[in-house]
């Protein structure tokens, strides 16, 4: 290869700058890898002489701007960056510099910007003096999404961890209400029409509690869920009746199911939520009407896709989808979407958790949510779930389970919330067992041990001072005590502190009913 074949020695005899390996060979073959390895680099490389225009510069740069090489050979290399013309540096400055590194904004062929870290070296002929800069140019475009999509990831995240502790203390406190409510109408004659009325609304707006709290559950994905092979074209059509029933006349409803869609990996309780849900927000998106359509599609993600948005994983998703011709929404709404208690509607019309809620559920079933909307075009949901790979299961929500039949069994009740203690008390020693308390695992260790062969179940909380649930369970095996277990608690399963449960133990998460605290143990002591 001749000198004069090689780009490079366009820009002067020396090939290196500051840092850089000095007196590389002239040899053709050297620079002809050089050259290669140049045109192979994702990094853009311009290289211009001392007037700032462009001798040479990479497939990648050209590329990156909207260009050809052709069309920038000779060209100001301020083409990339117009405001900075006026910063340009004069040959004194040229000698001084070394090497800089800055963080600015490009623009594109198309007009378009784009954010850039820019690395630039003078490089200098045989006598010292300046003969051209060398710059790398890097498209930070992916990377400041991806910082976008962790902070929003960090504080997510950090919510999630707030209200999953609200979530728990709001369970301890609508446990004694809910608890205390129904032992207050067993009491109430039945001909007491009115008080029995007044009663069952409190019952009403306690159970309202119980739902904002298991919102809450869900956002900070602690909510339990199962997890089966679901085909989402039939559940759209299995709720077809209920959601019409939620909209009025004025909407008119549209499905577009794909019958030879793969099975989705979801949880059908979760499912239905999560749907009821946003056909509600689409409702109230138009309120004088509008069209609604739920589908159901395929929708494949690419790394492309993954990479300029900075959430997913590539590969193929069974997608439900929720479209409105609505209000839609501005960015800066869409940017708080998720967040828990943020809200668009008039007091009184939401609490601001749906949202939170659909985020966290898709999220827990290792799905995702995209959402795309344009202010007076409407709005479009999509929930990504993974497809399953067992076949759909037919199971449907179990019916309510009859009223449990009392005992007379002795049930050592460990629980140090007071309130919750006593509630608890008055609830099964109403149903005829004999109660034994505790106010935690080393109170319930001696209450055992005082009564050897007695306790015919212990009904524990997880999380207590001192000895906790699990730790109870595990000291009262190794003293060779087999009793029937149930543990509760105001956290749910996934946010209890350490570790998990032990297998086939069951499980009441507070706020329990007195119905499913009676249910649970009289089921858990027939087991035994």
């Amino acid at each position: 290869m001749r000198d004069a074949d090689v780009p490079f020695r366009l820009v002067g005899s020396v090939t290196a700058g500051p840092g850089g390996q000095a007196g590389l060979p002239r040899d053709g073959d050297t620079l002809l890898y050089l050259a290669a390895a140049v045109e192979a680099m994702q990094l853009g490389v311009t290289i211009t002489d001392t007037q700032g225009r462009i001798v040479f510069v990479n497939a990648a740069d050209a590329a990156m701007h909207g260009y050809t090489v052709a069309e920038l050979s000779g060209r100001d290399a301020h083409i990339f960056a117009p405001a900075a013309r006026r910063k340009r540096p004069s040959g004194e400055q040229l000698r001084d510099f070394s090497r800089w590194v800055r963080e600015t904004v490009n623009v594109r062929r198309d007009g378009s910007t784009f954010p850039v870290r820019l690395l630039s070296d003078i490089i200098r002929g045989p006598d010292g003096e300046p003969a051209g800069i060398v710059t790398t140019c890097e498209d930070l475009t992916e990377r400041r999404v991806l910082e976008d999509e962790l902070r929003h990831a960090q504080k997510m995240e950090a919510l999630g961890q707030l209200t999953g502790g609200i979530a728990h203390d709001f369970n301890n406190l609508l446990t004694v209400i809910l608890s205390s409510i129904d032992l207050m109408l067993a009491e109430v004659p039945a001909d007491a029409a009115d008080v029995r009325a007044d009663i069952a609304e409190i019952r009403t707006a306690a159970m309202r509690g119980s739902s904002l709290v298991r919102k809450l559950l869900a956002f900070s994905r602690k909510e339990r869920i199962s997890l089966q092979s679901v085909k989402l074209d039939a559940f759209v059509l299995e709720q077809q009746e209920i959601l019409r029933r939620l909209l009025p006349a004025s909407i008119q409803v549209r499905v577009a199911t794909d019958e030879g869609l793969r099975p989705a990996s979801a949880d059908p309780n979760a499912l239905q939520q999560m749907l009821l849900n946003l056909v509600t927000n689409a409702r109230d998106a138009m309120p004088s009407g509008g069209v609604l359509e739920i589908g159901t599609r395929r929708i494949p993600l690419d790394g492309r896709f993954v990479a300029e948005h900075g959430w997913g994983e590539p590969g193929d998703y069974v997608t439900l989808v929720v479209s409105d011709t609505g209000t839609g929404m501005s960015v800066e709404v869409q940017d708080r979407l998720f967040e828990p208690f943020f809200t668009t509607k008039p007091p009184g019309r939401g609490t601001g958790l749906g949202m939170a809620m659909v985020y966290g559920l898709v999220k827990q079933q290792g799905g995702f949510v995209y959402v795309t909307s344009q202010e007076g075009k409407g709005t479009v949901v999509r929930l990504l779930f993974r497809p399953a790979t067992a076949l759909p299961s037919e199971e449907r929500l179990a019916s309510p389970p009859a009223p449990a039949r009392p005992g007379r069994e002795t049930i050592l009740l460990v629980e140090d919330e007071a309130s919750i203690r006593r509630a608890a008390q008055r609830v099964l020693e109403r149903q005829g067992y004999r109660v034994l308390v505790a106010g935690d695992g080393v109170d319930a260790l001696e209450v055992c041990r005082r009564y050897p062969g007695e306790v015919g179940l212990v009904l524990s909380d997880v999380v207590m001072p001192n000895l906790g649930g699990r730790e109870l369970y595990a000291r009262l095996r190794a003293e060779g005590a087999i009793l029937p277990f149930v543990f509760t608690s105001g956290y749910a399963l996934g946010d209890i502190a350490t570790g998990h449960l032990e297998p086939g133990v069951p499980f009441l998460r507070k706020p329990w009913t007195v119905d499913e605290l009676l249910t649970t143990v009289r089921e858990a002591l027939d087991r035994a």
